[in-house]
C-alpha cells in the first residue's frame, strides 16, 4: 500500500504570510493552477487512486477535487487530517505573532500553543490514529490519496522518521507537493518518490519567499 500525501494549493493567506490553522480559507487562483498542474503530473505518471481522503477544510477539499476529478461525497472527509489549530492567533501575520507562538516556525521544540490552540502531541495522536486506520482499510496494492496541510505533513514525517521536534522543518513541503509513504512490515515508511509542480511559490517561513 502507498499513501500519496498531498499538500493543498496556495491560498491568499499563504501569500500574505498569515497563519491559517483551521481558518477555512479558499484556494487562490495560483492554488487552483498548482492543483491542475499536479493532476497532469500524476496522470503522466499513470497514478490512479483506489481511495481518497481529505481534510474537511476547503483548501484541501478543493485541491483534492481538482486533482482527482471527484465531486463532494465521492471521497472521504476525515477531521484528523485538518491543519493544526493555532487558537486565537489564527489570521495573524507571522512576524506579528507573540514570541511563544512564533517559535512554531523558528524553534518548534519550544513552541507554546495559544490557550485555545492544539499541542503537537494532540496533532500526533490524530495522525497516528489515521495511519492505524489506513493499515486496516487499505489493500496491499492500494494507492490512497490523502489531501492535508503543511504542519500535518511535517508531523507525519517527524513521526515516521523518529526525529526530534527541533527537526520539524527539516524537509521542504510546498503547496501541492505530493510525498509518498509505503506500508512495509506493518509500518509506513517515507520513500524517495515525490511529485512537485513547476508553478510553485517556495516559501520561507522565517520571512518571505526564496
Amino acid at each position: 500500500m502507498k499513501l500519496y500525501i498531498l499538500r493543498h494549493g496556495q491560498t491568499d493567506m499563504n501569500d500574505q504570510k498569515r497563519i491559517q490553522g483551521t481558518i477555512d480559507a479558499e484556494l487562490s487562483e495560483v492554488g487552483f493552477q498548482q492543483a491542475r498542474e499536479i493532476r497532469e503530473i500524476l496522470l503522466e505518471n499513470h497514478i490512479e487512486f483506489d481511495k481518497v481522503y481529505s481534510s474537511p477544510l476547503r483548501r484541501a477539499r478543493y485541491t483534492c477535487e481538482t486533482v482527482t476529478g471527484l465531486a463532494p461525497g465521492e471521497y472521504e472527509v476525515d477531521d484528523r487530517l485538518q491543519e493544526l489549530c493555532f487558537g486565537a492567533v489564527q489570521g495573524i501575520g507571522y512576524d506579528d505573532l507573540p514570541p511563544e507562538q512564533r517559535a512554531f516556525f523558528r524553534d518548534p521544540a519550544n513552541y507554546v500553543p495559544d490557550p485555545a490552540g492544539e499541542t503537537f502531541d494532540e496533532m500526533f495522536a490524530r495522525i497516528d490514529s489515521f495511519f492505524e486506520d489506513m493499515k486496516r482499510v487499505g489493500g496491499a496494492e492500494d494507492r490512497i490519496l490523502v489531501a492535508t496541510h503543511g504542519a500535518v505533513i511535517h508531523g507525519m514525517l517527524l513521526m515516521l522518521e523518529n526525529k526530534d521536534l527541533k527537526d520539524f522543518w527539516d524537509v521542504d513541503v510546498h503547496n501541492c507537493d505530493v510525498l509518498v509513504f509505503e506500508l512495509r512490515d506493518g509500518r509506513f515508511h517515507v520513500t524517495d518518490e515525490k511529485y512537485e509542480v513547476p508553478h510553485r511559490i517556495v516559501f520561507d517561513y522565517l520571512g518571505g519567499e526564496r
